[in-house]
């Protein structure tokens, strides 16, 4: 089992949203991440052929009781923290939310979640699933 995650935006309920790589976020504002877990060896169709993975994995639906840490890497060890997900909606466990307050602003696109699931913990990268808007540049 490869597990990744597919971010999400314009999520009003468990069948309302849409897929967005990556997600946005803006400094300064409370943000909030939603995304998805997903299987990378598993099609979402039997009719699909194999070789388009991981263009179309399989959600992952944890099992009941799994936790979820995100962590937001930084190249300064002061910079990086973490915040446990939650499942917003009971109906599908493969989508979990994180809420940022607006002091929370990742340094990195990436972002690395941990799942504890029936005693295993899988820690996976998900490269540049963040975008970070920032309200003032520096220059030179």
């Amino acid at each position: 089992m490869r597990l990744s995650a597919k971010m999400l935006k314009n999520v009003s309920n468990v069948n309302h949203f849409e897929y967005k790589s990556p997600a946005y976020v803006s400094e300064g504002n409370s943000n909030i991440i939603y995304f998805q877990i997903v299987d990378l060896d598993k099609p979402v169709s039997p009719t699909i052929d194999t070789g388009t993975l991981p263009n179309y994995p399989l959600r992952h639906m944890p099992a009941s009781g799994s936790t979820v840490m995100v962590i937001f890497d930084s190249l300064l060890d002061n910079a990086q923290f973490s915040i446990a997900a939650v499942q917003p909606f009971a109906q599908d466990a493969s989508i979990w939310k994180v809420t940022l307050s607006s002091a929370q602003l990742p340094k990195s696109g990436n972002f690395i979640f941990e799942l504890t699931e029936s005693g295993n913990t899988y820690h996976v990268v998900v490269k540049g699933g963040i975008s970070v808007a920032l309200n003032e540049v520096g220059s030179c």
